[in-house]
């Protein structure tokens, strides 16, 4: 993987978001990694690999991916953001290496998680 980011054929978040999806399965995170090279997912297919192998251990890196890449029915939210927020979400998506849209997604799903409206 290392070689990969070294090559510039994978972004460093892109091998974060395949150990993530395969649950620290090295092996696993390796063909995810090599379904996202071969068939260039957008961001959000993405985001739907680290969410659907997070939830589904035993699925397969094909299988991750698969789910991952089918068509689904998304909601856009529009939110006015305070100056300072904003500062923030542009300092963080830098720092973290994601989308604005990623990392929304992702602060509003773990909050709702620990609130406990989400399982």
């Amino acid at each position: 993987m290392k070689t990969l980011i070294r090559e510039r054929k994978v972004t460093p978040i892109d091998v974060k978001r395949a150990i993530s999806a395969a649950q620290d399965d090295l092996r696993k995170a390796q063909e995810l990694l090599d379904l996202m090279m071969e068939y260039k997912p957008n961001t959000d297919q993405k985001r739907r690999i680290v969410l659907y192998g997070g939830s589904h251990k035993r699925a397969s890196a094909k299988n991750i991916f698969s789910e991952a890449i089918k068509p689904q029915i998304e909601q856009n939210i529009v939110v006015s953001l305070p100056e300072e927020v904003r500062v923030g979400l542009i300092e963080a998506t830098k720092s973290l290496r994601m989308a604005p849209e990623e990392l929304a997604a992702k602060v509003l799903s773990d909050w709702l998680r620990t609130q406990g409206f989400v399982s």
